[in-house]
């Protein structure tokens, strides 16, 4: 019993330090907990490719995806509210086809450092193929379908935009 009282005053103690930041000479503490985009890391979306894309047309799916996940699920659900065209789809698996392309999956690693070395290899790797297809940070993007629709017009670099929970999708 003591030590599990003991272990909750040092946890309380350390998040009351960790929260604690002095102003003006008294000491203050911010008792809120991190929400997406309290860190900002770039690239940087632009503010004019902000906001919702428009609704497409329903139309017959002449695409079908190759790779299966949860962000295919959320497309199709997203896509029973507001049309989501094709083109979405194909860049979902575009990017894992890129991503796959680059690092080898093997799930029987036993070792937990070569285990936790291949998950940042595949983060690594995942976050520089959305750099490379032009997606810059913009919150909040409040759709995956936000985050896929293609940002630029013809002639110009790939942009889209995204936030850590549209981007957790794509994860």
């Amino acid at each position: 019993m003591f030590s599990r009282i003991r272990f909750f005053l040092i946890l309380t103690g350390l998040l009351i330090g960790l929260c604690a930041s002095e102003q003006g000479g008294v000491l203050q503490t911010r008792l809120s907990l991190s929400q997406c985009g309290d860190m900002y890391a770039p690239p940087f979306a632009r503010a004019s490719d902000a906001g919702p894309r428009k609704c497409g047309v329903p139309a017959p799916r002449s695409y079908g995806p190759r790779h299966k996940g949860l962000g295919f699920e959320i497309l199709d659900s997203e896509s029973k509210a507001c049309f989501v065209p094709d083109q979405e789809y194909k860049l979902l698996d575009e990017i894992i086809d890129a991503v796959m392309k680059s690092v080898k999956y093997d799930p029987m690693l036993i070792d937990k450092q070569a285990r936790l070395d291949q998950a940042q290899q595949i983060s690594k790797t995942i976050s520089n193929t959305l750099t490379g297809r032009g997606f810059a940070l913009y919150i909040p993007t409040e759709a995956l379908s936000d985050a896929l629709i293609d940002r630029n017009l013809p002639g110009q670099s790939e942009r889209h935009i995204f936030d850590c929970d549209t981007g957790s999708l794509i994860f």
